[in-house]
Parts: structure tokens; C-alpha cells; sequence
């Protein structure tokens, strides 16, 4: 997955780092995009960042200018994630600004969805405990719908995406009350 869409993930994530101001409390999601969310995050100052993920802990450990706090919890080898009580938990514990979520799919229906449910429960009490949820996918999983649902569509504040999301996907997340960001190339 690292590889798929890279250049959409890439964009995307030049189009979120911005909505990261200083003093920001900010949750960063499991996933490849969040991932290149943090990369972008390195020279930040004045920021707390909270995650449960072991690869974005890694991008992150030597920045000087955040304080980083790793949620813990039981190791999904496969992704790199944290899971169980103990991440949620720490979750349920921090209240943060934003949180920047990844997903398997998003659709009207069954709004958020992933693939996992352990990971779903670890982004259902990140996004409980954010004032902006800020969806960051690529246009590959707009219309779809995975496994489990995380949320509905009306937790989310604003979804930053790439240029090819289907004009009539755009259109009714504007009607549910998503700003829709268009990440340019």
C-alpha cells in the first residue's frame, strides 16, 4: 500500500500540512497519507502530536519542535499500528484541535468505513475527542465502502482529496456539510 497512489498521497498531504497552525494539539491517523502528513510536519514548532502509530513515531521521534506522544497499546505487525484498550484509551484521555484521519472508504451511506475493526475502534475515540475531524484520502476510496463503519459523514469537518473525485461525489459531500479541499499536483 506504501506505493499505491503515492503521488496523490504526496499532494494531499502538501495541501494538509497547512491546516496545522502553531499551538496546534493535533491526532495523526495509521495509513500511508498521514504518513506523508508527518513527513511534511518535521519542521513544525510549538505542536503536540498524538499517535498510534509506530511509523509516523518514527518520523517524528527527533523533531525538536513538537512534543510527540505515542498512544501504546498491542502492535498490528502489519501496519505498524497500535490497537486495544490502551490506545483508545489514550485517545479518550487527550482532547486535540484536529484530527487527521485516513480511511478505507467513504461513502453517503456508511459514511467512514475501514477494513479492521480494532483500528476502527482506535479512530472511532480519536475522532470523538477532536474539534475538526479532517479526512485525508485519495480519490480511490471516495463512493467505496469497507468492513466496518469508524463514523458518520456528519463527524467530518473537512475531507482533503485529490483533483479526480467525481464531480457527483463532490457535490453531495458539499451537501452533507464537508468542505471538500482539492489537493492540485
Amino acid at each position: 500500500r506504501m506505493a499505491e497512489n503515492i503521488e496523490k498521497k504526496q499532494t494531499i498531504a502538501r495541501r494538509a500540512a497547512p491546516l496545522v497552525v502553531d499551538g496546534d494539539s493535533i491526532a495523526l491517523d495509521i495509513g500511508t497519507t498521514t504518513l506523508e502528513l508527518a513527513k511534511r510536519l518535521r519542521s513544525a514548532s510549538n505542536l503536540t502530536v498524538i499517535t498510534a502509530s509506530i511509523h509516523i513515531a518514527n518520523v517524528l521521534n527527533e523533531t525538536t519542535g513538537l512534543r510527540l506522544i505515542v498512544t501504546g497499546g498491542i502492535v498490528r505487525n502489519q501496519e505498524q499500528s497500535l490497537i486495544g484498550h490502551i490506545a483508545e484509551r489514550t485517545f479518550a484521555d487527550f482532547h486535540v484541535d484536529k484530527a487527521f484521519v485516513g480511511v478505507g472508504g467513504i461513502n453517503l451511506k456508511n459514511g467512514l468505513t475501514e477494513y479492521n475493526v480494532e483500528d476502527t475502534l482506535v479512530k472511532r475515540a480519536m475522532i470523538d475527542n477532536a474539534d475538526q475531524v479532517i479526512v485525508v484520502a485519495d480519490s480511490s476510496k471516495l463512493g467505496k465502502s469497507c468492513f466496518v463503519t469508524i463514523a458518520p459523514l456528519s463527524a467530518v469537518d473537512i475531507l482533503v482529496t485529490d483533483p479526480d473525485i467525481p464531480a457527483e461525489i463532490h457535490e453531495q459531500l458539499t451537501e452533507e456539510g464537508v468542505q471538500v479541499l482539492i489537493a492540485s499536483p
